[in-house]
């Protein structure tokens, strides 16, 4: 019921591929969410895939790294919805 982790049920499967990029499997009740919502839900998501790996020594993150994110992309049966804009990971274009 915690509002941070709404639509956590979304995501089917995070894949980290390397170098400092993820792959988001998602359900369509994600599009339940705004896209505010969204985008909030894969930043979030970032970061904990960013603290897990440092967390258990299987990537290293500079700060800066930390701050930028992880380049993601996002799918819905196999075809891409959403994506990190080219100059700042975070920011998540969505398109739908």
């Amino acid at each position: 019921s915690d509002k941070q982790f709404r639509g956590f049920t979304s995501i089917k499967q995070i894949t980290y591929t390397n170098k400092h990029t993820i792959k988001v499997d998602v359900n369509d009740d994600l599009f339940q969410l705004s896209k505010a919502r969204r985008s909030l839900l894969i930043d979030t998501m970032q970061n904990g895939v960013i603290g897990t790996l440092m967390d258990n020594g299987l990537a290293n993150f500079s700060q800066a790294a930390v701050q930028k994110g992880c380049k993601t992309t996002i799918y819905l049966n196999g075809q891409v919805i959403g994506r990190s804009a080219a100059n700042n990971y975070r920011q998540i274009n969505w398109s739908k």
